[in-house]
């Protein structure tokens, strides 16, 4: 929707009908898609793989330990966005897991995964997508 308005905006200025706002309203919407950045643009890492389609999810919460299943559409390897606190989340992502200072992920197997920060988000759409986002 932001997108749309900025370009409503800019064809409005062009028309001349609302010349006073043009300049401010246009860098105010450029600045704010500017500072987003879609998660797509962020590295995938592996974080396990599992023959029942789920991993274990591990790390600290305000109430001490907690345990998480993240499961996925099928049993397979499984890769996760690494984001920070300016990503864009696609809006068809669910959180399904917040953790403070640390999570540790485990799969069928292994430890395959430790991420520490001040705040964790754990994301999961579809079959397959899954992105953690990390508040430092």
């Amino acid at each position: 929707m932001k997108k749309f308005a900025g370009n409503l905006i800019t064809f409005l200025c062009a028309l001349a009908v609302i010349p006073s706002a043009c300049r401010i309203s246009v860098r105010r919407t450029y600045r704010n898609e500017e500072k987003m950045k879609s998660y797509k643009e962020y590295e995938k890492k592996y974080i396990g793989m599992s023959d029942i389609a789920n991993l274990i999810l591990a790390g600290s919460s305000d109430n001490g330990l907690k345990l998480a299943v993240l499961h996925f559409g099928m049993d397979n390897d499984y890769y996760a966005y690494i984001v920070d606190a300016d990503a864009e989340i696609g809006e068809h992502y669910t959180k399904v897991a917040e953790f403070k200072s640390w999570l540790r992920i485990y799969d069928d197997s292994f430890l395959t995964q430790e991420f520490n920060a001040n705040k964790i988000s754990v994301y999961r759409a579809g079959e397959m997508g899954c992105i953690i986002q990390l508040f430092k």
